[in-house]
């Protein structure tokens, strides 16, 4: 019997790794608003206008918050204000006084993006002023709107899938050895998956070979640019002990400052260290397609956050858990004070606020409930 007090709000584009994680949780799930709920994940959740839920929910990942990732220009606008570290853009509209003026931060070669696009679709690699003229052209026979941003020589790329401040599964963009075979596997996926979902019948022979047909057309080696799924690049699991220090652990803080600025509670992050090893932000996805080990590892991390928003309790266990891992605040005390009352109240003291300072909104409720007990 699924626990409907929980909910998992999916759309059509992510429905089906939804309804994987509503099946692995036990839970419900759906495309439309769900009503007498205590806690909501949205998961890839599209809406067109922002939605409201009752105070009473808890709601990890609003709606409202993937609406605004969505749009790839305001999220790369929130994280910039966040100074999360993000490529140099500009809007389409004011990108060519820019290239004109003396000492402007936008400068070429720009790649210029749709401000909704999914893998390597709106797309435009701009090596000369005029050919930005000619992507504003395109963008603007297409009706879409478009920015446009500092091209980034990437060294590696990551996808760094974060949960509750927690990493739980972390891959590397790695090239594949059959491009060829990849690229006819993802487009019979696909239509597909379309025709599920539009209760259409296809012939899956034909279908495979009209997909070889076209897959002959494409690149026989991977694209250095655009390193998405149909251009010859995959995802390599990683060790998660690999991103605790130098460079992979500043992309790691990157990346958690990331959801922060976007007021998500998870999220995978794409993510990179160019040439110079220097940590930059790409994108974040909230609603990632899952299978194998990183569906075990969602499954595992999301349901205990799920649980611990059912239950504040754990979730103060939690917070008092990380605050003391450090001994950085037993080292605050001098030596000749420890012992005494006063050295350690004040000991106590470092300790309330580190956890205060460590807790999210619903750690935060249930420490002013500890707290009130305590000192009320």
């Amino acid at each position: 019997m699924p626990n409907t007090n929980v909910h998992i709000w999916f759309s059509g584009a992510t429905d089906k790794t939804g309804k994987k994680l509503m099946e692995e949780l036990d839970v419900s799930g759906g495309t439309t608003k769900p009503t007498n709920k205590k806690v909501v994940v949205g998961w890839g959740t599209k809406v067109k206008k922002d939605v409201s839920l009752p105070s009473s929910v808890k709601v990890i990942n609003h709606p409202n918050a993937i609406k605004a990732n969505r749009n790839k220009l305001t999220a790369l606008k929130l994280m910039q204000a966040a100074n999360v570290p993000v490529k140099e853009f500009i809007e389409a509209d004011a990108v060519l006084a820019a290239l004109d003026a003396a000492g402007n931060a936008i400068q070429l070669p720009l790649v210029g993006r749709t401000c909704y696009h999914q893998g390597g679709d709106g797309f435009w690699t701009c090596m000369t002023r005029h050919q930005v003229q000619l992507a504003l052209q395109q963008a603007q026979q297409l009706g879409k709107s478009q920015y446009f941003q500092n091209f980034m020589d990437i060294q590696d790329e990551f996808r760094l899938h974060i949960i509750d401040g927690e990493l739980v599964y972390a891959q590397k963009k790695v090239q594949r050895d059959n491009p060829e075979e990849a690229f006819v596997n993802q487009v019979v996926d696909n239509v597909k998956n379309a025709a599920a979902r539009g209760n259409t019948t296809v012939d899956e022979e034909t279908l495979t070979l009209t997909a070889r047909q076209m897959a002959k057309k494409q690149p026989k080696t991977a694209n250095y640019t655009i390193r998405s799924n149909t251009r010859g690049w995959k995802f390599s699991s990683q060790k998660e002990s690999n991103f605790g220090k130098g460079n992979l652990k500043a992309m790691l803080d990157a990346a958690k400052a990331a959801l922060v600025a976007l007021n998500l509670q998870f999220g995978a992050v794409d993510c990179c260290l160019d040439i110079d090893g220097n940590p930059w932000i790409i994108e974040v996805n909230t609603g990632p397609g899952l299978e194998g080990t990183s569906l075990e590892r969602y499954k595992k991390a999301l349901g205990d956050f799920i649980d611990r928003t059912l239950n504040p309790k754990k979730a103060a266990k939690k917070t008092t858990a990380k605050a003391t891992k450090t001994d950085a605040v037993d080292a605050t005390v001098p030596k000749d004070a420890k012992g005494s009352k006063k050295a350690e109240l004040q000991q106590k003291a470092r300790l309330f606020a580190e956890m205060v300072e460590a807790a999210d909104e619903n750690e935060a409720a249930a420490l002013e409930s500890v707290f009130g007990k305590m000192f009320g």
